[in-house]
């Protein structure tokens, strides 16, 4: 019994010694860590990472900052297949047909593109708009504004002549809109492009043309009309036109650089990024324009350039000779 009494009292002891013993012992080498309140904990973790937010790095890639919605380029052109027993009447109604679809599409594409810029009260749009300050919304507003102040004609074109549209458009491609336009319009399209960019590097190297007025011509800001009539531009005819042209690649470097550079950009994006430089996409596969691109974006998107010096070198990569 005095065993047992003794034992209970050393237990005692024990407890107590361990409940009032102090947190860090001064044996121990490292302190306990110290545990902060969920709070702030909390409050701590949301402000790092508001931190890293509010600097993103520059070259994470963003392939929706830098990629419009598809709504703003051509629906696919399905056409079909002339079967052997398949008459040409019946062949050539289909044809139409399709051809009709294909441009009904593209008007839907621009009241779409509309409705999700210009929602109803009380109605969702279509899907969410392009994030502000990004190449997406770039280029969807510019060519919304291209499209829309385009639909009036083209509508009219398409209401009078039906399925004879795809023959009456040649004629009149500056009232397509990009939505509307037909695989073959489109290389009609480039291949004037590219013989107007190929007369106007050839003016600026062999006759000493004028810087403003080679690179008007070469991105098609004046009318081919001076040409026919053998008539030089008048530089100041010409010199708004192509510092708001230059002003607008500038901007679209700048986000497109930001959004992760040329691998952010899907294929058909590579192109119309080319076209739009004035660089040459034909008999051009996508790696090259890939590379031309991005050869684009290491020169006039170096850091410190003035706007001035960022034009210059902007003019002088659209007319120099281009190597295949």
């Amino acid at each position: 019994m005095r065993h047992e009494t003794a034992l209970i009292g050393a237990l005692r002891r024990n407890i107590s010694a361990v409940s009032i013993a102090p947190v860090f012992s001064t044996h121990s080498p490292q302190p306990c860590p110290v545990l902060l309140p969920i709070t702030t904990l909390r409050a701590s973790s949301s402000s790092s990472s508001s931190s890293s937010l509010e600097k993103p790095p520059t070259t994470a890639l963003n392939p929706s900052a830098a990629n419009p919605p598809p709504s703003t380029r051509p629906p696919p052109l399905d056409l079909p297949t002339r079967a052997p027993e398949t008459s040409t009447f019946s062949h050539l109604f289909r044809t139409a047909k399709a051809y009709v679809t294909f441009y009904k599409t593209g008007l839907r594409q621009i009241a779409t593109n509309t409705r999700v810029l210009y929602p109803s009260r009380g109605r969702d749009p279509p899907f969410p708009p392009p994030a502000p300050n990004t190449r997406a919304a770039l280029q969807f507003h510019a060519r919304w504004r291209h499209d829309i102040t385009r639909l009036p004609q083209f509508a009219l074109i398409l209401l009078v002549c039906g399925e004879f549209t795809p023959f009456i458009v040649p004629f009149f491609p500056g009232v397509v809109p990009y939505t509307c336009r037909i695989p073959a319009q489109v290389g009609q399209v480039l291949r004037a492009q590219e013989g107007r960019r190929r007369r106007a590097r050839e003016e600026f190297g062999n006759k000493g043309g004028s810087l403003v007025v080679c690179t008007a011509r070469a991105l098609g800001l004046c009318s081919s009309m001076w040409e026919r009539v053998g008539l030089g531009v008048p530089e100041g005819l010409v010199a708004g036109r192509v510092k708001k042209r230059l002003g607008f690649l500038g901007e679209d470097d700048r986000l497109l650089i930001e959004a992760g550079g040329v691998r952010a950009l899907e294929s058909e994006e590579v192109r119309i990024a080319c076209i739009e430089r004035g660089i040459g996409v034909l008999e051009r596969d996508e790696k090259t324009l890939r590379r031309v691109l991005h050869e684009w974006l290491s020169i006039v998107g170096k850091k410190g350039l003035s706007q001035s010096n960022r034009e210059a070198k902007m003019m002088e990569l659209i007319l120099r000779e281009e190597k295949h």
